[in-house]
């Protein structure tokens, strides 16, 4: 299986860099439209989300997963189209668990910002506060840190946040 995740990984960069060695932003279109076509790959052969470890069995999934950092820049394009579903940016915000807390807190933020823009669904947002995939929980797991208090505070004040969700963030904040 390691094997084919290195391939996966390899065919995407491939496919990204056909552009060759151009300093314009012909490469970046070609990385784009690879991540973009492989998350909707991912979303055909899982068809719903019921479960998001269903995603796990997907192998173009793992790929990623396994290796957020080569993909959270266009991620976070890709969660921010309006074109796109909210399935096709959970699968995205999924596939990110494994960032660093700098990195998916710049997700996080982002994500408010299109929220309070309302270019961003509150089930979107409340996945990337606390996706239910894998064990990473990368919020969850730092809300003591303070720059995730701070966004978690912001938001929980934040008068577009439904109860349900003010309430999910007071039971982070005060850890219940």
């Amino acid at each position: 299986m390691r094997g084919f995740v290195i391939c996966v990984l390899l065919s995407m960069y491939i496919t990204g860099c056909k552009s060759g060695i151009n300093k314009n932003n012909s490469e970046m279109v070609n990385r784009t439209l690879s991540f973009d076509s492989t998350i909707l790959l991912i979303e055909k052969k899982v068809v719903d989300l019921t479960s998001a470890e269903d995603l796990f069995a997907v192998q173009e999934f793992v790929g990623i997963y396994e290796n957020p950092h080569l993909f959270s820049g266009d991620a976070i394009s890709f969660i921010y189209r309006a074109d796109r579903t909210d399935q096709q940016k959970l699968i995205a915000v999924y596939s990110m668990q494994k960032l660093s807390l700098n990195e998916y807190l710049k997700i996080f933020e982002k994500a408010i910002a299109q929220f309070n823009n309302s270019k961003l669904s509150e089930v979107v947002l409340e996945n990337i506060i606390s996706a239910p995939i894998g064990k990473e929980k990368i919020i969850l797991n730092n809300s003591r840190n303070q720059s995730v208090l701070k966004l978690l505070n912001e938001l929980k004040n934040n008068s577009r946040v439904s109860e349900k969700l003010r309430y999910r963030i007071e039971k982070i904040i005060t850890r219940e």
